[in-house]
C-alpha cells in the first residue's frame, strides 16, 4: 500500500508539466531512454527539490536507458529541473513548466511503447533541440 500511496502522490506531482494523463498501477516498471542523434557531448544532471542527482552523460550516436519500479531516485523524467550541457561548454536548463517540444521532462516529447506491463519512453537528442 505504501507504494501505491507514492504513486499517486509523488508520480503525479513530478509530472505535473505534462498534458496528458498517465494512469499507473502497482508494480508497472518505466523504462527512460535518450538517445543522442547528434553529433555533440551530452551530459545531463537533475534537480529534485534542490538536491542534485547524478550527471549522465551521452557521447554521440550513444543511448542510455533508467528504469524503475514504485518509485525512483535520480531519475532525469522524475526530476523538478534538468541542466544539460554540451559538448562541457553550452548549458540549457529544462523546467517542468516550460512548454516546448524539446523540454525533456514533459513526457509527452517522447515515444511512448507500452509491452506487457513495461511503460518505454523514448526521447532522440537531434541537431533541431539545439537550434
Amino acid at each position: 500500500m505504501k507504494y501505491l500511496l507514492y504513486l499517486i502522490i509523488g508520480i503525479p506531482i513530478s509530472i505535473q508539466g505534462c498534458k496528458g494523463t498517465l494512469i499507473v498501477e502497482k508494480g508497472t516498471k518505466f523504462e527512460f531512454t535518450y538517445l543522442n542523434n547528434t553529433s555533440r557531448q551530452i551530459s545531463l544532471k537533475g534537480y529534485y527539490s534542490g538536491y542534485a542527482g547524478n550527471v549522465f552523460g551521452l557521447a554521440p550516436s550513444d543511448a542510455f536507458t533508467q528504469s524503475f519500479t514504485d518509485g525512483g531516485t535520480s531519475i532525469i523524467a522524475l526530476s523538478d529541473s534538468t541542466w544539460l550541457t554540451l559538448d562541457d561548454a553550452e548549458l540549457i536548463v529544462y523546467k517542468l513548466s516550460d512548454d516546448s517540444p524539446f523540454n525533456i521532462l514533459n513526457w509527452d516529447n517522447y515515444e511512448l511503447e507500452v509491452v506487457d506491463n513495461v511503460q518505454k519512453f523514448t526521447y532522440t537528442f537531434t541537431e533541431a533541440d539545439f537550434e
